[in-house]
């Protein structure tokens, strides 16, 4: 048989007909091919991170690469998330470069820098308070636009409640980047005409405060976290941070295992 042009014809070989399906997916359906990638991402998600009332992901690199399991970077955003014990996560988002999937056995094989942003409403942290056993009834903290929190608590004295006082004050990273403590800057009591300053010995505040701290710790997270900044804004709370790719490798690896 002859082609067109007079020639011999002879079949494609195989290897030129998976380039041609190849090139074909790649360019005519790159975005088929990244949102495949992304809805795996997302399937992977609870695994690694926690249950969460939704996970979504945008993957960028090479459609090449993509359908190969390389990603060049990964933005996550999730919400409601149960990454912590007894501590709702209401809006987290992750940027993660240099992501390697299995696609055989859909696990995560390596990852690169990772960064977050984890924001908690006044709602989720008083919740969260309110279930450490205490000496302080009727507990309450308050976020606010100036970047200050406030702590309403009755502290009790043998068995009985006593004046309601208010803390004012900051919440602030330890060091280490994973405690979130309160720090109390002055105290007022409740007199039930309103809030009278007053020059309570600091050992009072600090009593109670102690009792609140941590009002987060991030070492309980699935995998490790380190937070850098913390900016308190009205009714929430947003930690900034990084995963050390070292330390979450690890975690990876040992996830592959089970």
């Amino acid at each position: 048989m002859r082609n067109l042009a007079g020639g011999a014809w002879c079949p494609p070989s195989p290897h030129a007909a998976g380039i041609l399906i190849s090139v074909i997916l790649l360019t005519g359906c790159g975005r088929s091919i990244e949102t495949r990638a992304e809805h795996a991402i997302t399937d992977l998600l609870p695994r690694y991170l926690g249950p969460a009332e939704k996970y979504t992901a945008r993957v960028s690199g090479r459609p090449d690469a993509i359908y190969r399991g390389r990603l060049r970077s990964v933005h996550i955003e999730a919400t409601n998330v149960q990454m912590l014990p007894n501590l709702i996560i209401n809006r987290l988002t992750m940027d993660v470069k240099d992501v390697s999937v299995d696609r055989a056995s859909n696990t995560l094989r390596n990852v690169g820098e990772t960064r977050f942003s984890a924001r908690l409403t006044e709602s989720v942290i008083n919740t969260y308070v309110q279930r450490r056993p205490t000496t302080l009834r009727d507990v309450s903290i308050s976020l606010n636009a100036d970047g200050k929190a406030i702590i309403t608590a009755r502290p009790e004295v043998l068995g009985f409640s006593t004046i309601p006082v208010s803390l004012r004050g900051t919440v602030r990273l330890q060091s280490d980047g994973k405690i979130l403590n309160f720090q109390p800057e002055s105290a007022s009591l409740n007199v039930g005409v309103g809030q009278v300053r007053a020059n309570l010995p600091g050992f009072i505040a600090d009593n109670i405060a102690s009792q609140l701290n941590p009002v987060a710790d991030l070492s309980a997270a699935p995998f490790p976290i380190v937070a850098e900044s913390v900016i308190v804004e009205q009714g929430t709370a947003t930690i900034t941070g990084y995963v050390p790719p070292g330390e979450l490798q690890k975690i990876i690896a040992g996830a592959g295992d089970k």
